[in-house]
């Protein structure tokens, strides 16, 4: 699978990629979690069902995960 990075705040564009890597793993959206430092791309993730985390340094997101 060719990872596609977005660099905009183009909503669209970050559906389409997360929707491509949900179709790639084959596994429903509630199975899967986004770690991103954009607020925005955690509120996509969020809306089509899936766990969300944002990333704001090491301590925070090892606090988040375990």
């Amino acid at each position: 699978m060719k990872i596609r990075l977005a660099k905009s705040n183009d909503i669209n564009q970050i559906m389409d990629i997360i929707k491509d890597a949900k179709n790639y793993l084959k596994v429903p959206f509630n199975q899967m979690c986004l770690i991103d430092d954009s607020k925005q791309n955690i509120e996509v993730a969020k809306s089509l069902g899936m766990n969300g985390i944002l990333f704001q340094g090491i301590e925070d997101l090892k606090e988040e995960t375990t």
